[in-house]
């Protein structure tokens, strides 16, 4: 699996493509994510909002979950 979803320390497949001219999209980030390292570094089409999460790492909604639904529901309202 990992051979086929990475090549190096790089993601071979990438969802900006998909994301771009698509509906609103909330991403959650966690600025101390390991497995998916540089989230707070890409630049998102304008359809995304980012929000990066201090102190947190790859499993946001777990490690924040408060942060997280605060930021769905305002998300959701908007």
């Amino acid at each position: 699996i990992r051979s086929g979803l990475s090549q190096g320390s790089e993601q071979s497949l990438s969802l900006l493509s998909v994301l771009e001219g698509g509906p609103k999209t909330l991403v959650v980030v966690g600025q101390q994510d390991h497995i998916i390292p540089g989230l707070e570094n890409i630049s998102f089409p304008e359809n995304v909002e980012r929000i990066v999460l201090d102190q947190i790492g790859h499993m946001a909604q777990m490690e924040a979950s408060n942060q997280v639904n605060e930021a769905l529901i305002a998300r959701c309202a908007s």
